[in-house]
């Protein structure tokens, strides 16, 4: 699209004369003419300018070629005298011949084509201002682009049809061909008047290569500044343009202190009327994680990974200093109290109250060698014997299986507990004969020691005999 230029006359206050330190007139350089101070700056004349119109009326001479043949507006081209984009319709089938269509001042080339209609209807077929062929039963749809046929179906064919195509007459070609030829003149007289307000000679009958000539000697505004290179408010001119505004903005007057942080600050583009300054961060390398930077410093503390589970024994653990992903877990024991341990010995923290007493032996202060069933599934107490001194108790028992439970292979278990608490291992059998068991367990005086019993079947159960307690010295009470 061709861009109109406004020109602006040079305009001298022939009552100022501009005056050199001497008091004499300046005069142009380039023309020797004398220099006055201006009410109105003219616009300037560049080659750019010039090569503008330059192709704007070649434009329009190529336009005028082109109507001489074809027309203007939403029509429909005629070509060495036939008007293309004929329509038919036959069946429920509606075509269409080649032909130039233009619409909304685009020219488009429409090969020959066919579209289904629509049974029982009234239909518009158009084209669209994207140059494709559509159809339509809105008349002012069709309007918006190029109208090219109406026809009305039955369910199986056509009932009428109507040729809506237009075209431009050659007289109204004519007519926009000395319009164009007209405003080239005018912008060429427009060229003319500003050169010889700048005191060049030139005419109308000049060419356009020999005003574009006399305008090179016109002194121009040179640079390829932008409004965002230069200050807000500030003007100035470039190759292009003049009286042009900056659009870079002052951000600050004096020194800006910009303090690191955790996050990102940005300052936008601008001017900074002083120094810019970042104050410098010591960082411990000692403090940050391996592998992480601050401020230039790259850690040293060392990724050590998982945390993992620590189980105290008889010498000191280290784990070695760094950063552990996960917890480190140190682990406990129930049994660590001042009662499980040795009377006068510390383990940690907790000094023992266990008096060891007597010693596990082999003199026997308790017996019961007949057998005792049981049948219960659960474990449940069949002896218990209560201790009058701490120490260490020798329990034994025997433990077998009925002959009806071995043939269907049942299992039958034995346990010592301490008041009422699961102390000694667990033991099982699954035959008719005895399986013969010891161990020693310590205690603390009033102590119950009990021997548990259960198995897996509650109808034939087992048999527990054979029970002893031995110990270095007989102080003991029978509960049952």
């Amino acid at each position: 699209m061709y861009n109109k230029q406004t020109w602006l006359d040079e305009i001298p206050d022939m009552t100022r004369p501009i005056l050199d330190s001497s008091g004499k007139q300046k005069t142009d350089p380039q023309t020797g003419r004398p220099l006055f101070e201006l009410v109105q700056a003219g616009t300037r004349i560049t080659s750019n300018r010039l090569n503008t119109m330059e192709g704007g009326i070649e434009s329009a001479h190529t336009l005028l070629e082109k109507l001489a043949k074809e027309m203007g507006g939403n029509f429909v081209a005629v070509i060495d005298g036939l008007m293309g984009l004929v329509c038919s319709a036959e069946g429920l089938k509606a075509s269409w011949t080649a032909g130039v269509a233009y619409v909304g001042g685009r020219r488009y080339e429409i090969t020959a084509g066919e579209m289904a209609l629509n049974p029982t209807q009234g239909q518009y077929l158009y084209v669209d201002i994207d140059g494709v062929v559509k159809k339509t039963t809105s008349q002012a749809t069709a309007k918006a682009g190029l109208l090219l046929f109406y026809v009305v179906t039955d369910t199986s064919g056509v009932i009428s049809t109507s040729d809506q195509r237009v075209n431009l007459s050659i007289q109204e070609a004519y007519e926009v061909a000395l319009e164009a030829k007209q405003l080239g003149n005018e912008r060429k007289a427009d060229v003319v008047a500003a050169l010889i307000a700048m005191g060049i000679s030139a005419s109308t009958s000049d060419t356009w290569s020999q005003l574009i000539t006399k305008m090179k000697g016109v002194v121009r505004a040179k640079g390829n500044a932008n409004p965002s290179d230069v200050r807000e408010g500030k003007s100035f001119s470039n190759s292009e343009r003049v009286d042009i505004v900056g659009t870079l903005p002052e951000r600050t007057t004096g020194t800006l202190t910009i303090t690191p942080g955790g996050s990102t600050k940005t300052h936008p583009a601008g001017i900074y009327g002083g120094d810019i300054i970042v104050p410098s961060v010591v960082v411990p390398a000692d403090k940050v994680l391996e592998g992480t930077i601050i401020a230039g410093t790259e850690g040293t503390i060392p990724n050590r990974g998982v945390g993992g589970t620590v189980t105290p024994n008889t010498t000191n653990q280290t784990k070695t200093k760094g950063n552990y992903e996960t917890d480190i877990v140190i682990l406990g024991d129930a049994n660590l109290k001042a009662a499980n341990i040795k009377k006068g010995v510390k383990v940690f923290d907790i000094t023992g109250t266990l008096d060891l007493g007597l010693l596990p032996g082999t003199q026997t202060l308790y017996e019961y060698p007949s057998p005792r069933s049981f049948s219960s599934t659960t474990p449940t107490p069949t002896y218990r014997i209560r201790t009058n001194y701490a120490g260490t108790y020798r329990v034994s028992c025997s433990l077998n299986n009925s002959p009806s439970g071995e043939s269907i292979g049942s299992q039958v278990y034995t346990q010592t507990y301490v008041n009422g608490v699961a102390r000694g291992n667990k033991y099982a059998a699954s035959t008719q004969y005895p399986t013969y068991l010891t161990e020693d367990i310590a205690v603390n005086a009033g102590d119950v020691i009990e021997l548990y019993a259960y198995g897996t079947n509650s109808i034939y159960g087992g048999f527990i005999g054979y029970f002893k307690i031995g110990v270095s010295d007989i102080t003991t009470t029978l509960l049952g």
